[in-house]
């Protein structure tokens, strides 16, 4: 055959007579529901280079590497490396001949005798399968209706195939292909008569190697994993001489390795060595792609994140691995190697294993330190330039919005420009004018006045250290700073301590998620607290500490309010959780904080922790949105009394039936049947709690009434 390496799969079966793949390989995966991101992926990047324009050059698309072995005696190409991309090549091959009706091209150029070209050796059943493929076809179905239930209904199908793994993937494959390519015409001509796909093909033999090789390379007789077939690209495109690509191939295979296995080790039933590699590489071209001018290709950056399949010419095309990317990539697996700090090994971890962006920017901190420490020649894991790195890009980090792939790169971005002063960083904090993206600019400011004191008095740092500790600060501390200023406005590091205490305290996990709600009841005894939303809606507060969107909706909302000080100053120093008790029980308010300071199951109503006002009215909202379904707080406080009531003995009112009607629309109400059938609903109306019997208002029964007054919106 033709030494030619650059093939379509069209082009293939004109240098060979059949593409099998042999009895060692696995079944075809690309087709399963598990493997929907990669093929989403793959799907994607096939369909765009086939819809570009002529003469675009993203028009065309380079599939890699296609090993394998060419018998010139059967004339067959058996695959040892590419099965799954020349499947689903096979199969859109397929699909398009019978959307352009280019069916008869389709069996000329890959059938021979009723037989496919294609085929596979791992079971009969498959092969049959791909046969009966190019034998008989099929009428597509409308879009939105599933190819493959057409497939199996029609009469070449033989039920067992169902049970054979490689026919119920290309059967998923199809209905993908049919979801992604049933509006576009005239694809099967590009596919067969243009260069668009392409792949690069090895013929083992020819350069001298064997088949026994690429098999024990990959333990089974399967196929050589991305990242292998990435190493190799790697390797070979972007070394700088012979004796570079060697030590770097080296290292790759030995001590850089060796981190990955021992990180597979810990993550047991995560993902292998190889995998956390190749995850570690999408990370470096991630951190790189966010610093790139511009605001960058969003979708790109989602694929790196999401460590979607990425092709070998993609990365190329965004120049992905250039010299300086190496660079730091080679730097950072020395470290890694080395010995690094625990810590940073754990933020490598949790940003390869977990899909955080968070835990992505907190890696990216580790990385710009790692790097700027090897520019400066300084100790990457320790040293004062680190642990002050450490403390200052934490409390950025922690405090900043990162929930999508713009904000994550503006934090990278911001890192990155820190990271020009490494070695002196609180020094430039606390003298210039810094002002990096991505960060929250009160933060920034925040950060700049710890800084200052720290510079003037070193007994600042621990003490700040302590309180930025804290799980719900996460370095959120300057409220405690605003509080402990003396007469002349300077920060007082006893009366911080004092604050940061009493803070901590109170914000520790179990106050924040009391079942009894001491922390919302105890601060309302003392002021309306709640920070409001849109549409008028205010919260309770939430207790989640994950995200900075956690934190800064909810209660660093609150902690500002110069009231929270007097709060503090109230609660003292000893058992915050009998301060709270104490508050509760000696609340003297008299408006419709009472009912909530009494009854803490009106706060748990309110499943997202919100409320909305709204003519004189309360509403406590089940979920998020006003539309949600609701209570009124008065008619609502009354009814959990009254059915205690009820069931604590017999019920003064001579109530035989209670209920209460929470709305999406409308008004909320209580309802009564009374034991001489009168039926009452009970509303907040016009300032007052009301009673009606249908359409008409009545006074309420005697017993009823004291009720109503004690829980009325303006009760003495």
């Amino acid at each position: 055959m033709s030494r030619q390496n650059v093939h379509t799969l069209a082009s293939l079966f004109g240098e060979v007579g059949r593409v099998e793949i042999p009895i060692v390989q696995r079944d075809y995966a690309q087709g399963r529901p598990e493997e929907r991101y990669v093929r989403e992926a793959f799907l994607a990047a096939l369909g765009d280079a086939l819809r570009r324009p002529d003469g675009d050059p993203a028009g065309h698309l380079n599939l890699d590497f296609v090993y394998g072995s060419y018998d010139e005696k059967s004339a067959t190409f058996a695959v040892l490396d590419g099965q799954q991309r020349l499947t689903t090549l096979f199969l859109l091959h397929w699909y398009c001949s019978l959307r352009d009706d280019r069916v008869a091209d389709f069996r000329a150029r890959f059938s021979n005798g009723g037989q496919a070209r294609f085929t596979y050796a791992t079971r009969e059943s498959a092969a049959m399968f791909f046969d009966a493929l190019v034998r008989h076809g099929c009428a597509l179905p409308a879009a939105g209706r599933s190819l493959a239930t057409t497939i199996r209904d029609s009469q070449w199908f033989f039920l067992n195939w169902e049970f054979d793994p490689t026919v119920q993937a290309c059967l998923g494959m199809l209905d993908a292909i049919h979801g992604g390519f049933h509006g576009d015409a005239g694809l099967y001509a590009r596919l067969t008569d243009e260069r668009r796909i392409t792949f690069e093909f090895l013929n083992l033999p020819d350069f001298g190697l064997s088949d026994d090789l690429y098999i024990k390379m990959n333990a089974r007789g399967k196929p050589l994993t991305p990242f292998e077939n990435f190493k190799a690209w790697l390797v070979g495109r972007h070394a700088a001489d012979a004796a570079a690509a060697a030590e770097f191939d080296r290292r790759m295979d030995q001590e850089w390795l060796e981190v990955f296995w021992q990180m597979a080790r810990v993550e047991s039933g995560g993902p292998a060595a190889d995998e956390l590699f190749m995850r570690f590489f999408y990370l470096m071209a991630l951190y790189g792609a966010c610093q790139e001018r511009g605001t960058g290709d969003s979708d790109w950056l989602t694929r790196l994140n999401r460590r979607q399949t990425v092709s070998h010419a993609e990365f190329a095309r965004h120049d992905s691995f250039g010299e300086a990317t190496l660079a730091r990539v080679s730097t950072m697996l020395d470290y890694l190697a080395g010995t690094p700090d625990p810590g940073d090994m754990a933020l490598c971890r949790q940003a390869l294993v977990r899909n955080d962006l968070m835990d992505v920017a907190r890696f990216g901190s580790v990385v710009e330190a790692v790097c700027a420490a090897a520019l400066a020649g300084a100790p990457a894991a320790t040293g004062e330039a680190r642990r002050r790195w450490n403390r200052v890009t934490a409390n950025l980090i922690g405090n900043a919005r990162i929930d999508d792939v713009s904000t994550l790169q503006m934090a990278v971005r911001g890192t990155a420009a820190l990271a020009a002063h490494f070695a002196t960083l609180y020094e430039d904090l606390a003298e210039q004018d810094l002002r990096p993206v991505g960060f929250d600019g009160a933060q920034l400011q925040e950060e700049k006045t710890k800084v200052q004191l720290i510079l003037q008095d070193g007994g600042w740092e621990p003490a700040l250290e302590a309180a930025e500790a804290h799980e719900y600060f996460q370095g959120r501390v300057g409220f405690l700073l605003e509080m402990s200023r003396d007469e002349a406005q300077q920060a007082d590091m006893a009366a911080f301590k004092v604050y940061a205490a009493r803070a901590g305290s109170l914000f520790a996990r179990q106050l924040r998620e009391s079942e009894g709600l001491l922390l919302e009841r105890a601060l309302l005894s003392q002021y309306d607290y709640l920070p409001g939303w849109s549409f008028s809606r205010y919260s309770f507060c939430l207790p989640g500490a994950r995200s900075f969107r956690d934190r800064g909706d909810h209660w660093l909302r609150v902690v500002g309010d110069a009231r929270f000080k007097d709060f503090l100053d109230a609660l003292g120093s000893g058992d915050a959780e009998a301060a709270l008790e104490d508050m509760i029980a000696t609340s003297a308010c008299t408006d419709w904080r009472r009912l909530i300071i009494a009854e803490p199951r009106l706060i748990a109503y309110c499943g997202q922790r919100f409320i909305k006002r709204r003519d004189g009215r309360i509403y406590l909202i089940s979920k998020v949105k006003s539309s949600s379904r609701h209570v009124e707080l008065c008619t609502y406080a009354l009814y959990l009394a009254l059915d205690k009531a009820q069931q604590d003995g017999p019920f003064p009112a001579g109530a035989v039936d209670l209920d209460y009607t929470a709305v999406t629309d409308g008004e909320p109400s209580l309802s009564l049947t009374l034991e001489d059938d009168l039926q009452l609903r009970v509303v907040h109306d016009r300032g007052a709690l009301r009673c009606f019997d249908g359409e008409r208002e009545v006074a309420p029964p005697a017993a009823l009434a004291d009720w109503i007054v004690r829980f009325g919106p303006a009760a003495a």
